[in-house]
């Protein structure tokens, strides 16, 4: 029997009392060790949450600022796209020449004899 209780495998006999109080100890150790470790996964996944949450609304304050630009921008190309096509249009030209010959004209004396009187226009 020497060589038994020598062998690795026995183990020192410990009342049933003893063994129930230190698996309890080591029952509530494990359980509020899960509580913190969930109670901490809980609080860095929530706060993750508020910071995407703030990084959404951000870039959607952005995005809308920028279409806004957009929209600005756009409207400034049209602007200058109609002028430019205006100003090369034919019929803007024929205008601009009939405008021309018109102001040519009123600066021209122009006189017409009545009988014996002679008037300008």
């Amino acid at each position: 029997m020497n060589l038994h209780k020598k062998s690795p495998i026995y183990r020192k006999k410990t009342p049933l009392s003893q063994e129930i109080k230190s698996i309890y100890r080591s029952l509530i150790v494990v359980v509020v060790g899960l509580n913190i470790i969930l109670a901490s996964l809980l609080l860095y996944f929530g706060s993750q949450k508020a910071t995407l949450g703030y990084t959404l609304q951000d870039l959607q304050n952005k995005n809308a600022k920028l279409m806004q630009e957009n929209k600005i921008i756009e409207t400034k190309i049209i602007e200058v796209r109609t002028a430019q096509t205006l100003k090369d249009s034919k019929k803007v030209k024929s205008m601009e020449n009939i405008i021309k010959a018109q102001e040519s004209d009123k600066n021209r004396v122009t006189y017409f004899e009545e009988g014996n009187r002679v008037s300008s226009k």
